[in-house]
Protein backbone atom coordinates (compact mmCIF):
# COMPACT_ATOMS: atom_id res chain seq x y z
CA UNK A 1 0.00 0.00 0.00
CA UNK A 2 1.46 3.33 -1.09
CA UNK A 3 1.72 6.31 1.23
CA UNK A 4 0.95 9.91 0.34
CA UNK A 5 4.41 11.20 1.28
CA UNK A 6 7.57 9.17 0.82
CA UNK A 7 10.71 10.62 2.38
CA UNK A 8 12.92 8.68 -0.04
CA UNK A 9 11.16 9.99 -3.17
CA UNK A 10 13.07 12.82 -4.88
CA UNK A 11 9.87 14.67 -5.78
CA UNK A 12 8.56 14.53 -2.22
CA UNK A 13 11.93 15.58 -0.79
CA UNK A 14 11.78 18.76 -2.89
CA UNK A 15 8.83 19.84 -0.76
CA UNK A 16 11.14 19.98 2.28
CA UNK A 17 13.75 22.66 2.97
CA UNK A 18 17.08 21.81 1.36
CA UNK A 19 18.85 21.66 4.73
CA UNK A 20 16.67 18.71 5.83
CA UNK A 21 16.91 16.52 2.75
CA UNK A 22 20.10 14.74 3.83
CA UNK A 23 18.74 13.49 7.17
CA UNK A 24 16.93 10.51 5.64
CA UNK A 25 16.94 8.32 8.76
CA UNK A 26 15.07 10.92 10.83
CA UNK A 27 12.82 11.95 7.94
CA UNK A 28 11.56 8.40 7.46
CA UNK A 29 10.27 8.29 11.02
CA UNK A 30 9.04 11.87 11.29
CA UNK A 31 7.23 11.85 7.94
CA UNK A 32 5.51 8.52 8.66
CA UNK A 33 4.17 9.82 11.99
CA UNK A 34 3.24 13.17 10.41
CA UNK A 35 1.25 11.42 7.67
CA UNK A 36 -0.56 9.26 10.20
CA UNK A 37 -1.39 12.28 12.37
CA UNK A 38 -2.60 14.45 9.47
CA UNK A 39 -4.94 11.71 8.24
CA UNK A 40 -6.03 10.98 11.82
CA UNK A 41 -7.16 14.62 12.08
CA UNK A 42 -9.83 13.85 9.48
CA UNK A 43 -10.69 10.40 10.83
CA UNK A 44 -13.79 9.76 12.91
CA UNK A 45 -15.76 6.80 14.10
CA UNK A 46 -18.77 6.23 11.89
CA UNK A 47 -21.10 6.02 14.88
CA UNK A 48 -19.92 9.34 16.32
CA UNK A 49 -20.23 11.39 13.17
CA UNK A 50 -23.93 11.95 12.68
CA UNK A 51 -27.33 10.42 13.24
CA UNK A 52 -27.92 10.84 9.51
CA UNK A 53 -24.82 8.85 8.61
CA UNK A 54 -21.61 9.91 6.96
CA UNK A 55 -21.13 11.30 3.46
CA UNK A 56 -20.88 8.67 0.75
CA UNK A 57 -17.66 10.34 -0.39
CA UNK A 58 -15.92 9.45 2.88
CA UNK A 59 -13.56 6.46 2.92
CA UNK A 60 -14.13 3.62 5.41
CA UNK A 61 -10.64 2.57 6.45
CA UNK A 62 -11.48 0.05 9.15
CA UNK A 63 -14.80 -1.76 8.88
CA UNK A 64 -14.35 -3.60 12.20
CA UNK A 65 -14.35 -0.48 14.36
CA UNK A 66 -16.01 1.88 11.89
CA UNK A 67 -13.18 4.31 11.19
CA UNK A 68 -13.94 6.73 8.38
CA UNK A 69 -11.64 9.33 6.77
CA UNK A 70 -13.63 12.45 5.93
CA UNK A 71 -11.62 13.70 2.96
CA UNK A 72 -13.28 13.78 -0.47
CA UNK A 73 -11.28 11.66 -2.91
CA UNK A 74 -9.23 9.92 -0.19
CA UNK A 75 -8.29 6.27 -0.54
CA UNK A 76 -6.21 4.33 1.95
CA UNK A 77 -3.80 3.43 -0.86
CA UNK A 78 -2.39 6.63 -2.37
CA UNK A 79 -1.90 4.88 -5.73
CA UNK A 80 -5.53 3.74 -5.95
CA UNK A 81 -7.16 4.77 -9.25
CA UNK A 82 -9.97 6.64 -7.45
CA UNK A 83 -7.64 8.81 -5.35
CA UNK A 84 -8.18 12.47 -6.20
CA UNK A 85 -4.97 13.86 -7.73
CA UNK A 86 -5.50 17.31 -6.17
CA UNK A 87 -6.08 15.78 -2.75
CA UNK A 88 -2.95 13.67 -3.16
CA UNK A 89 -0.88 16.80 -3.88
CA UNK A 90 -2.50 18.72 -1.02
CA UNK A 91 -1.74 15.84 1.37
CA UNK A 92 1.88 15.66 0.16
CA UNK A 93 2.39 19.37 0.77
CA UNK A 94 0.62 19.32 4.14
CA UNK A 95 2.61 16.30 5.33
CA UNK A 96 5.83 17.97 4.12
CA UNK A 97 4.95 21.12 6.12
CA UNK A 98 4.21 19.13 9.27
CA UNK A 99 7.36 17.03 8.79
CA UNK A 100 9.50 20.14 8.36
CA UNK A 101 7.90 21.81 11.38
CA UNK A 102 8.43 18.75 13.59
CA UNK A 103 11.97 18.16 12.29
CA UNK A 104 13.00 21.67 13.36
CA UNK A 105 11.64 20.94 16.84
CA UNK A 106 13.10 17.48 17.45
CA UNK A 107 15.59 18.65 20.08
CA UNK A 108 13.44 21.44 21.49
CA UNK A 109 11.31 21.50 24.61
CA UNK A 110 7.63 21.26 23.56
CA UNK A 111 6.62 23.91 26.09
CA UNK A 112 8.77 26.65 24.52
CA UNK A 113 6.83 29.05 22.31
CA UNK A 114 9.83 31.15 21.22
CA UNK A 115 13.47 31.80 22.04
CA UNK A 116 15.57 34.90 21.61
CA UNK A 117 19.31 35.35 21.98
CA UNK A 118 19.63 39.08 21.26
CA UNK A 119 20.72 39.96 24.79
CA UNK A 120 21.20 36.82 26.81
CA UNK A 121 18.69 34.04 26.33
CA UNK A 122 14.98 34.77 26.60
CA UNK A 123 12.43 31.99 26.52
CA UNK A 124 8.67 32.37 26.14
CA UNK A 125 6.65 29.44 27.43
CA UNK A 126 3.33 28.26 26.05
CA UNK A 127 0.24 28.91 28.13
CA UNK A 128 -1.48 25.80 26.86
CA UNK A 129 -0.13 22.40 25.94
CA UNK A 130 2.13 22.33 22.91
CA UNK A 131 0.62 21.59 19.55
CA UNK A 132 1.74 18.75 17.31
CA UNK A 133 0.98 20.81 14.22
CA UNK A 134 2.02 24.20 12.87
CA UNK A 135 -0.66 26.90 12.94
CA UNK A 136 -3.28 26.48 10.21
CA UNK A 137 -1.55 23.35 8.92
CA UNK A 138 -4.65 21.95 7.19
CA UNK A 139 -5.56 24.94 5.00
CA UNK A 140 -4.70 23.02 1.80
CA UNK A 141 -7.16 20.28 2.75
CA UNK A 142 -10.13 22.54 3.51
CA UNK A 143 -11.72 22.00 0.08
CA UNK A 144 -11.70 18.23 0.66
CA UNK A 145 -12.91 18.27 4.28
CA UNK A 146 -16.21 16.37 4.70
CA UNK A 147 -16.51 16.78 8.47
CA UNK A 148 -19.57 18.59 9.77
CA UNK A 149 -18.73 22.12 10.83
CA UNK A 150 -18.74 22.76 14.56
CA UNK A 151 -21.57 25.12 15.43
CA UNK A 152 -21.95 26.88 18.70
CA UNK A 153 -23.13 30.01 20.38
Amino acid sequence: MATYFTSTDAGDLKLLPESMRGATAELVNISAVAERDVIRTFTRRESQFSILGFPTLAEVVNQNIGLVVFLAGYKEDADHADTDADLKQALKETIADVTSWRFKRTNRDAGIASESTDVGKTVTWRKKTASNFPPNFSWRLSNFDLREPAWGF
